[in-house]
């Protein structure tokens, strides 16, 4: 396939999956489980996209920080490293002499930039941290839904400035 991202990013950086879950949890307070259902079918389909995106970058993890590594990873996406902690990451870029963390997966405005192996952490312990914003999904409730382009972007800002380049 042919890439569109800096080749320096394809063959050094660690490309991290966010919390690609194969079936997400329900909780009445913060999704139904109908939504939850409907949100399982867009990640499904956006794990496959991933897996095949992905393919030609060198070093590619997922990681579900936190309780949600109880929950088993997308079906198109288990055969990647598991990352599931801060120290695993870390561990996994010292290892391979890694200095850059490209972040792609689900939960654009929360998990991504905020989680414990978010961008936020890492760019705190010295990493070079990017967003391919175009191997991002959000949650079915943190869409447009009828927002402006504004409101988008007031809302993700604050996520945005732990990332050295949205690529």
């Amino acid at each position: 396939m042919i890439n569109r991202y800096p080749q320096n990013l394809v063959d050094n950086a660690l490309w991290l999956i966010m919390d690609p879950w194969e079936k997400g949890p329900a909780s009445d307070t913060w999704i139904s489980q109908e939504d939850a259902d409907n949100q399982g079918i867009i990640d499904a389909y956006f794990a496959e996209l991933l897996a095949w995106r992905l393919e030609d970058m060198n070093h590619v993890a997922t990681t579900m920080p936190g309780h949600w590594h109880e929950l088993d990873v997308s079906r198109h996406l288990n055969h990647y490293p598991r990352l599931d902690t801060p120290e695993a990451v870390l561990n996994y870029c010292e290892i391979n002499d890694i200095n850059s963390i490209v972040y792609t997966g689900f939960h654009l405005g929360i998990c991504i930039p905020m989680n414990t192996t978010g961008a936020q952490a890492m760019k705190r312990a010295g990493y070079k941290t990017y967003m391919a914003l175009d191997l991002c999904c959000c949650l079915k409730q943190h869409r447009f839904q009828g927002r402006t382009i504004a409101d988008f972007e007031h809302y993700y800002n604050e996520g945005l400035q732990f990332f050295d380049a949205v690529i």
